[in-house]
């Protein structure tokens, strides 16, 4: 149960990262701008929204006000994001009529963009291209959601379902206790807990397993559809979720049997894979039937379950004799979870084409990462604390570890993970596809940039080193900052795309020359890198604000390739201080990463032939990458020589020698076998 003492600790801890992130304690806009970027995030993280985009549109006289949107995919439904920001400091209570202003205020902002009023808003808005889209897609929307997020305390409060335009219009609150709720459970994300009592669903039970107790039942389809009307895409897994293609060829299949053969569907239709925390059973007449499911959660079969909704509420078919096959795995040991959820995915019947890359935080790039993180401490100490970055391979893995400790251990963690030091896959994705001259993958939005990413790490596979490590920190924390530099900038909108385009075009110009040890060892940016950034992000901004020939809007020519290769001819100067700063010397970089002197101890402490044995261990067993095993190599031929090794093949060799020792290399060993 939530306490006063949490939410007020929570509220604190809020305002804080809230005012962290604005730089601008004084400018409300600006904090309530941060506000809301920072919990649009969290949305998507507990899966409430998908691929948001946070603007500004605020015309009190005529009673508007949204702060962002979230179209879906097919454009056929459309959440509007309304932000309450109180600045608090301490917990702030709101009752009904304020946030019926509030909803009103959206519903006017909704009003005004069906009926033109894009034709009234400055060109280079944001706020002008959301309306927009929203006034061309006025006949096509079947649906529409007003999401309040406000950082006080809502209490009884709710504001009824209605329509608009003639479209359901359903009003969703997120106030401080239910952030705090999500924000700090362990799964990070509401229970959908199903309850069946008017329609109890029979069920034969194998219960043989010591990991889990499945159960076979028959549901029907109008169930299923009632219960994805209200969860909607919360209902899958999040892995699995943000790969599904709702609208393709297999849900013609089904909406056919549906129509023509609903009787049929059960035969026809390879059912539903599902996982749930918990259900709830009874006997009756000798029949074990299910009363309430706990924390259900679709694994496979998202695409029948979308149709069986799309058939009944938007084609207006009768579902009364079509049944849908489920198995429903409760897993006992809930900390597994992680481990077997993939699993039952992974092995389960592949009719909704969800491939193997729906899965990427179990590869072993993640899982090094994670390691690694765990491991390598910053060089820069934070209030005399040695501290590390956190990798949030896992969805509120960083939640759950802290929440394992109280009092003295808690601070202790907090200490050496700072949540400023926390990233996660989806931070991992934007600022590597930024870095590697990628932009216009990066705007795609989290999920789609990701599913790149991931495409791009399989078939590269990197070799995932304490250096790889650095560089990546290195990496995130110049895509931290530099966007925390353009939320702040007063440039209008399009901030996430600016960061990923001025990154790019920055790392275009150098040649890829641009040093990032300097930005591992500092933890920081130097006043010179900030400056050309904004220099930059200005121009690039201008050009982002253009679309190309025949794109109507902005946000959809960020995502072609031609609009990249048309920023990357943008003449912007460099300055001297900033090329003196952050330019590097051959070798240099690499080697940055690592402590020069104990990396040479470690090199000068062992003959030539111990390089050499460890270099064809490396190649033998697989365990070392073809370039730590050359540099091996390459020490091993310069100390024979008497010479001494180039800075990076000292760097290489000595972080090639740490994982051997680590993976079984025998150093003592005359071999070194």
């Amino acid at each position: 149960m939530t306490t006063v003492e949490d939410l007020d600790e929570y509220v604190q801890d809020l305002n804080s990262r809230v005012h962290a992130n604005a730089q601008a304690d004084s400018e409300g806009e600006s904090l309530e701008n941060a506000f809301t970027a920072m919990m649009l995030s969290k949305l998507e993280d507990f899966e409430v929204l998908q691929d948001a985009v946070p603007f500004y549109c605020n015309r009190p006289a005529k009673g508007i006000k949204a702060t962002g949107i979230a179209i879906s995919e097919d454009e056929r439904t459309c959440d509007v994001i309304v932000t309450e920001f109180k600045d608090a400091r301490k917990v702030t209570t709101l009752g009904q009529k304020p946030m019926e202003t509030v909803a009103k205020r959206a519903i006017k902002f909704i009003e005004g963009a069906f009926a033109g009023m894009h034709d009234t808003i400055e060109v280079s808005f944001d706020a002008n291209e959301w309306s927009r889209r929203l006034f061309e897609l006025r006949d096509k929307l079947e649906s529409i959601r007003i999401v309040i997020i406000t950082d006080a305390r809502v209490e009884r409060a709710s504001i009824e379902d209605s329509t608009l335009d003639g479209k359901p219009l359903t009003t969703s609150i997120w106030d401080l206790e239910r952030f705090h709720k999500v924000d700090n459970s362990a799964k990070g994300r509401e229970p959908i807990e199903i309850e069946l009592d008017a329609t109890p669903l029979d069920a034969v039970m194998d219960d043989s397993s010591e990991a889990c107790t499945t159960y076979m039942l028959v549901v029907p389809g109008d169930v299923l559809a009632d219960v994805y009307s209200r969860w909607g895409l919360r209902l899958l897994e999040r892995n699995v979720r943000a790969y599904l293609q709702l609208f393709g060829p297999v849900n013609k299949g089904i909406r056919a049997t549906l129509e023509t053969e609903p009787d049929r569907f059960l035969t026809y239709n390879n059912g539903l894979s599902a996982v749930a925390e918990k259900v709830e059973t009874s006997r009756e007449k000798g029949r074990l039937v299910i009363k309430r499911i706990h924390d259900l959660q679709i694994v496979n079969g998202g695409q029948t379950t979308a149709s069986l909704h799309r058939a009944k509420y938007v084609d207006g078919l009768s579902l009364e004799a079509a049944k849908v096959q489920m198995k429903l795995t409760v897993i006992k040991d809930q900390a597994r979870a992680e481990e077997v959820i993939p699993r039952i995915s992974q092995y389960s019947n592949t009719q909704n084409s969800v491939q193997m890359a729906d899965f990427a935080s179990n590869d072993n790039y993640h899982l090094e990462l994670e390691k690694i993180s765990r491991r390598i401490t910053s060089p820069v100490q934070v209030e005399g604390q040695v501290n590390k970055w956190f990798y949030e391979r896992i969805r509120q893995q960083y939640n759950v570890e802290r929440n394992k400790r109280v009092g003295k251990e808690r601070r202790s963690f907090d200490n050496e993970y700072p949540k400023v030091q926390l990233f996660d896959k989806t931070d991992l994705a934007k600022a590597i596809n930024a870095w590697a001259q990628l932009p216009f993958l990066a705007a795609l939005g989290k999920q789609k940039n990701f599913g790149h990413f991931t495409q791009i790490t399989r078939k590269e596979n990197p070799v995932v080193d304490e250096i790889y490590y650095k560089r990546t920190v290195a990496k995130v924390l110049l895509w931290k900052r530099a966007l925390r530099l353009i939320r702040t900038s007063g440039l209008a909108g399009h901030w996430e795309n600016t960061t990923a385009y001025t990154i790019a075009w920055l790392v275009h110009r150098m040649g890829g020359d641009l040093n990032l040890s300097r930005v591992w060892q500092e933890q920081k940016l130097r006043p010179s890198f900030e400056e050309q950034f904004m220099v930059v992000a200005r121009a690039v901004h201008g050009h982002l604000s253009s679309p190309g020939p025949g794109i109507p809007y902005p946000s959809e020519w960020h995502k072609k390739q031609d609009c990249w290769d048309s920023c990357k001819a943008l003449k912007i100067q460099l300055s001297n201080t900033f090329k003196t700063d952050y330019s590097q010397q051959e070798g240099f970089d690499e080697a940055g990463f690592i402590d020069q002197d104990q990396a040479m101890a470690s090199v000068k402490g062992h003959a030539p032939g111990v390089w050499t044995a460890l270099s064809r261990w490396g190649a033998q067993t697989k365990k070392l990458s073809s370039a730590h095993t050359t540099a091996s190599m390459r020490v091993a031929y310069a100390m024979a020589k008497g010479e001494q090794p180039k800075p990076a093949d000292i760097a290489k060799a000595s972080a090639a020698l740490a994982i051997g020792i680590e993976e079984g290399f025998d150093v003592k060993s005359a071999s070194g076998r």
